[in-house]
């Protein structure tokens, strides 16, 4: 099915938000239909200019004349034709609702808090999340390559450890004095039957941005940093033997030997045994020994109660602080 964010996206970071018929005609069966069932695209005033539907090789002024066999007729001058008749569906166009976009967002990524518009149709807060133990605000942009783009970064900066979220990936012409971690939707997010985040992509894109990514030792691990971890492992290190410290962790994590075994197994690739972890704790100590001196509240319950998406990824989690 066809991905109607690619269609969408483009369309946020333009000064008007607008895509008129002849532009969205041209799309994909079903993807204008899916994006205004979901209030992503709005009906909005009818184009007081166009493309000439004929030639398609220039844009003009819409003119009226008077039709005395009926109501007022529509045309516009094409130096091909002369004159083309301009029928309603030609003038038809729709607006991008951003806050809609990021109603949606924010919810698959579990964020804390109602979206918020910060400054008037340009820079929004999506909501809170917690990573690597610090509060986030996320916060969604639009032109930051714009000339004016100085305002929404100082707006930015004033948030708490921001975590900005853009349309697309772009070059912004004027570097950020400390820039800070930056999520793309065109490179995160699909949308077929709902909107689906990347949550693999999300992670690796915030341990990219943040020099604190690693978690301490003995920590209990969130989720995206133990499913960091094992990448690490198994890919960057070619092994396909796990660490005791990477079971022992999963075990941390997951609460139980078998849903730690379940999580490893689905992570690697390869059948990992409850026994193995069994095994790899009681070499660390024991499970005493383990959370000795932790807050149970802290640890991360089994993954049936962890939020996902539509395709049963984790999302982003705030973790309750000690």
């Amino acid at each position: 099915m066809t991905d109607a964010l690619r269609y969408l996206l483009p369309l946020v970071d333009t000064e008007s938000g607008l895509v008129g018929n002849h532009h969205a005609g041209r799309w994909p069966e079903g993807v204008l239909d899916r994006l205004m069932e979901l209030g992503l695209l709005d009906t909005t005033h009818l184009a007081s200019q166009i493309q000439c539907p004929e030639c398609g090789q220039h844009t003009e002024e819409v003119l009226t004349y008077p039709d005395e066999s009926g109501p007022v007729r529509f045309y516009i001058q094409c130096p091909e034709t002369w004159r083309v008749e301009i029928l309603h569906d030609h003038r038809r166009q729709w607006h991008v609702n951003v806050p809609k976009l990021l109603e949606l967002t924010a919810k698959r990524m579990d964020l804390k808090g109602d979206p918020k518009e910060l400054l008037a149709g340009r820079l929004w807060r999506m909501g809170r999340t917690s990573w690597n133990g610090a509060n986030r605000d996320v916060v969604f942009a639009r032109g930051l390559a714009w000339p004016d783009s100085q305002q929404i970064r100082s707006a930015i900066s004033r948030c708490t450890k921001p975590i900005v979220v853009t349309s697309r990936q772009q070059k912004s012409k004027t570097p950020w004095r400390n820039a800070p971690i930056s999520l793309a939707l065109d490179q995160i997010a699909t949308l077929t039957e709902d909107l689906s985040l990347d949550v693999d992509e999300i992670i690796a894109t915030l341990n990219r941005g943040d020099p604190q990514s690693e978690a301490p030792a003995g920590q209990i691990p969130s989720t995206a940093n133990l499913k960091l971890l094992v990448r690490r492992q198994i890919k960057a290190e070619q092994k396909t033997e796990l660490t005791d410290a990477v079971l022992v962790q999963a075990f941390l994590q997951e609460g139980s030997f078998r849903k730690a075994a379940e999580f490893l197994t689905g992570q690697t690739g390869q059948q990992v045994s409850k026994d193995k972890v069994q095994r790899a704790v009681n070499r660390s100590g024991g499970i005493a020994s383990l959370l000795d001196g932790q807050d149970s509240n802290s640890i991360v319950r089994g993954v049936a109660s962890q939020h996902r998406d539509s395709r049963g990824n984790i999302l982003i989690k705030e973790t309750p602080m000690n």
